[in-house]
């Protein structure tokens, strides 16, 4: 280099291109596992898409309608789905809890004018000794399920299936659907309505210092 200045440009220059390439590295890994998301989205979103779940939720929605009390139970990986679920229902006037895991309590208090309603991932411990025993109560039990061989199935009155947890989630949105168009309910304008009064009632006045 003729002196300082032309070593100091060539430096900032390195270091620049260096800079860019990694930050197109990381732009390309980025892109890459969102378009492998994306993919396997669409892959999991079309095996909901279904004669059979089509009928299975057409009987879903007409056993939940029916239920006095539908309890809403999760397996593992699948945590919050349950809450999740449970309160949509109730956001559209429907009796609805979660259930803890197991043969818990909520389980114990089904009857013949129940509804046991099972969200089963990839794993399935701890969800065929509630569905058979909901089943021995007389309750109706509905299974939503990624596996066809699931063991829940041989106790459920009705099956929904779908590959994956976008598939389970978009089951899921068209119950939620499905039950709006039913019962004359809107969920968003329900939900909208309890956000109103929570505003309304639930607040809390700053004190004079």
């Amino acid at each position: 280099f003729s002196g300082y200045s032309q070593l100091r440009r060539a430096l900032q220059q390195l270091v620049k291109d260096r800079l860019g390439s990694v930050k197109e590295a990381e732009a390309e890994a980025e892109a890459g596992a969102l378009k492998q998301t994306v993919d396997l989205g669409r892959l999991s979103l079309g095996s909901v898409l279904t004669a059979q779940n089509r009928l299975a939720l057409e009987r879903a929605v007409e056993l939940l309608l029916q239920a006095d009390r539908i309890v809403v139970q999760s397996g593992l990986g699948m945590d919050g789905i349950d809450s999740y679920f449970a309160s949509g229902l109730r956001a559209l006037g429907l009796n609805a809890c979660p259930a803890s895991p197991g043969l818990s309590r909520e389980i114990f208090e089904l009857d013949e004018k129940s509804a046991l309603f099972i969200v089963s991932g990839g794993f399935f411990s701890q969800l065929s000794a509630p569905a058979r025993y909901a089943r021995e109560k007389g309750a109706q039990v509905l299974a939503l399920a990624d596996d066809e061989a699931a063991p829940v199935g041989r106790y459920a009155d009705v099956m929904l299936l779908g590959k994956g947890i976008i598939a389970l989630a978009a089951l899921m949105e068209a119950l939620f659907t499905a039950l709006e168009n039913s019962c004359g309910r809107s969920l968003d304008t329900n939900l909208a309505e309890l956000d109103a009064l929570h505003r309304e009632f639930d607040t809390y006045e700053s004190g004079e210092s």
